[in-house]
């Protein structure tokens, strides 16, 4: 025990913003031949299962990559990237095609791509074959598209509220959400809120 059972991290640079398949393409060496988690940090899903249990337990069932997908509004569609499903209004379902950003009458689904996957090793390949944009860019989407074609790739409605980090706004509400859960933080946190909110009124 003790030592035994620290985890081994590495980490490895991407110097130039590249997207995120040549991100994940730097890590080929480091894989072997295991499936892995892709967990991009600006979405945060509080839920009692994490967003990462849901993709591996989807995973042992599947036993092929599954992608993460919320649902958004149709005035949303055009700002992300959306999959469209083989076999619509199921959790998981089998993934019928990539839309990078679609104007809502181009599509009927609403399934929008978060940052998070599990990936099989063969992603690799994929992305050595996959087209690159201007300045070397390597979306992983491409890279999906490619799999598709020889293989199943599910999606997987990820159940929880999720925290878009990547806004300040949104990186507020996930530290105030959390703060608000923590036994050590909550009622001490709540009392300064009050005091704020009650200050504010009397203005």
């Amino acid at each position: 025990k003790g030592l035994n059972n620290m985890a081994n991290i590495v980490y490895v640079r991407q110097p130039y913003p590249k997207w995120d398949g040549e991100a994940i393409l730097r890590t080929k060496n480091l894989i072997w031949d295991e499936p892995f988690l892709v967990l991009f940090w600006d979405d945060i899903i509080d839920n009692e299962v994490s967003a990462a249990s849901q993709l591996v337990e989807t995973y042992y069932r599947k036993n092929n990559p599954v992608i993460a997908t919320i649902p958004v509004s149709d005035k949303e569609v055009s700002s992300y990237g959306i999959i469209e499903a083989k076999d619509s209004g199921l959790e998981t379902f089998s993934v019928s095609k990539f839309l990078e950003k679609p104007k809502p009458t181009e599509t009927l689904s609403r399934a929008w791509v978060i940052g998070k996957y599990v990936l099989t090793p063969d992603i690799f390949d994929y992305l050595e074959k996959a087209p690159h944009g201007k300045d070397g860019e390597l979306r992983l989407a491409d890279a999906f598209e490619l799999m598709r074609r020889e293989k199943d790739i599910y999606g997987h409605n990820i159940k929880g509220e999720r925290f878009d980090t990547w806004s300040k706004i949104g990186f507020l509400k996930a530290t105030v959400n959390y703060a608000l859960k923590n036994e050590e933080t909550k009622d001490e946190f709540f009392s300064y809120l009050s005091d704020i909110v009650n200050a504010k009124k009397t203005k």
